[in-house]
């Protein structure tokens, strides 16, 4: 397989192909490949004597620099996917090299005018004629060729379509069917950053009154709006969402989306952005995490003075209360919407300079404390606590993550806490509102265990080990009718064991030890004559 970064090389190449009387197929993509472009490979291959793919994020159909530079960029793994399905080619060019004058952007543009308005054009000024822009380049480059898209984004392929029509392309534009994840999600590069429980959440409303369904939808259009401080000008981080009410089923139809799935599935979502907050905090805050008593996670070894001096909205609504004559929650809110003033419209950075000074100003520590760190372990009675405020008919699998999300104490990114909770609540097909319920005590794991074994991992790594040694040891135990604890201590106790339950105690000893070892905890001494209770 050829690797070209030079548009003449590519050019050249795909000419001589043609002159040798084989036909080219092409594949334009901006990496990140998924089995959705592997489909266009696969049947470019079968149609076309000569496979070449083009690998190119286009900055010119970026709007948002911020989603530029997310945009996942996969090189090294693409061109192993590309080599494994026999593409003969692949044109993976630096931006210069197809805009020679960037960062300053190209004085010609092509724009499809029909096909590019409405819908996503809409949406996303200039994203069409920037993606007309480099698909009439790359036409230019290949010459003679059939062209691969996938009707995913159907948008898209209408106005290549056009495009290569209008301007005279010796292309054929070829459409490939939308191919789609195990959940129904429709594969795209960017879902790597598309939340797990965005798409659980995502359905759309079937049918009506009693005989109401749901279908799972493609994702959320939505919008995210990150705030940095209150409205008294203290240090305030909140993110607030806004998700478009229509959405596109998996069954091809656009409706309106179930607010009951997204309502549902707000606490897990709430979970997993407070655990993703503590994660990323922590190194950089010091101290450790402490359970609030009116809720919530809160750094310990902060100065009380440095905490009250910032907290000046609280203490608004609280004054504001009190003049009014009541604590109870309306009363509350009643002086929280009283207080609500304008929000500072300075820059993040303006912000943190002010709020540095102003603790000076007051003889405030702002330096970190040296307290130990919080291990990755789950606080279990948190999340068992977490999970008993449910409902009497059981719980949701978004039940389970919301419940692990708030009992990582030292935090974790939302991806790892949902790949955690599949080892106890597998991924089901329920969607939106109907997922299945299952009762609490299928997600706690039993005081012998615990006892045994420690608290679980916070992430996903982990988990297999955790739950080996668990089911080594409830073996054990099943095996033999252990129902209570055994002890161990007593010479004679241990006489009266068969031969081939002793060859068992030890080899779980033995799991329990190692395991507790990998997963950073002290190890449990194996030998009986310590007088260490593992069965317990």
């Amino acid at each position: 397989m050829e690797v070209l970064h030079s548009a003449s090389t590519f050019r050249s190449t795909l000419e001589a192909a043609r002159c040798e009387g084989r036909s080219v197929g092409l594949v334009p993509t901006m990496g990140a490949l998924h089995a959705g472009h592997e489909s266009l490979i696969a049947r470019a291959a079968g149609e076309c004597d000569l496979v070449a793919v083009t690998i190119f994020v286009n900055p010119l159909q970026f709007g948002d620099p911020t989603d530029l530079e997310r945009y996942p960029r996969t090189l090294a793994p693409d061109l192993e996917r590309c080599r494994a399905l026999g593409v003969a080619v692949v044109f993976a060019p630096g931006v210069t090299e197809m805009y020679p004058d960037w960062p300053e952007p190209p004085a010609t543009v092509v724009s499809v005018a029909a096909e590019a308005e409405g819908w996503e054009g809409e949406a996303r000024p200039g994203h069409f004629d920037g993606v007309a822009t480099v698909v009439a380049k790359l036409f230019s480059l290949a010459g003679r060729c059939r062209a691969y898209f996938g009707e995913k984004d159907f948008q898209q392929l209408a106005v290549v379509s056009r495009l290569a029509r209008d301007l005279s392309f010796a292309v054929e534009v070829v459409g490939g069917p939308t191919v789609r994840e195990a959940d129904g999600l429709a594969l795209s590069s960017r879902n790597t950053l598309l939340g797990p429980e965005e798409r659980r959440a995502a359905t759309v409303r079937r049918g009506s009154g009693d005989e109401r369904a749901v279908c799972g939808a493609d994702g959320l259009a939505a919008a995210g709006f990150t705030h940095w401080l209150s409205r008294a000008g203290d240090p305030h981080l909140h993110t607030h969402v806004v998700a478009a009410n229509l959405g596109h089923g998996e069954d091809g139809r656009w409706s309106a989306l179930d607010g009951r799935g997204l309502f549902a599935h707000a606490r897990a979502a709430g979970a997993l952005y407070g655990a993703a907050l503590r994660a990323g905090i922590a190194p950089s805050a010091g101290g450790s995490w402490r359970w609030h008593d009116r809720g919530g996670w809160e750094l310990g070894g902060a100065d009380p003075a440095l905490l009250a001096a910032f907290s000046g909205r609280a203490a608004e609504i609280r004054e504001e209360a009190a003049r009014r004559g009541g604590g109870s929650p309306g009363s509350r809110r009643i002086a929280w919407a009283a207080t609500r003033g304008p929000k500072d419209r300075r820059s993040a950075a303006e912000l943190s300079a002010d709020w540095a000074t102003r603790a000076r100003i007051g003889g405030l520590a702002l330096g970190r404390d040296t307290v130990e760190r919080d291990t990755e372990r789950l606080d279990e009675h948190r999340f068992a606590a977490e999970l008993s405020a449910g409902p009497p008919s059981g719980v949701t699998r978004r039940d389970v993550v919301a419940a692990w999300g708030t009992a990582a104490v030292a935090g974790a990114p939302g991806r790892e806490i949902d790949a955690a909770v599949d080892h106890w609540v597998p991924s089901a097909a329920g969607r939106g509102v109907a997922e299945p319920r299952l009762a609490p005590a299928e997600c706690v794991p039993a005081p012998h265990l615990l006892r045994a074994l420690g608290p679980r991992p916070v992430v996903s790594d982990g988990q297999t080990v955790w739950r080996g040694a668990a089911a080594a040891l409830d073996g054990y135990r099943a095996r033999w009718g252990v129902t209570g604890p055994e002890p161990l201590g007593a010479r004679e106790h241990l006489a009266a064991f068969p031969t081939a339950r002793l060859a068992e105690r030890v080899e779980v000893a033995r799991r329990v030890r190692e395991a507790r070892l990998e997963l950073g905890g002290p190890a449990l001494p194996v030998l009986a004559r310590e007088g260490v209770a593992l069965e317990r």
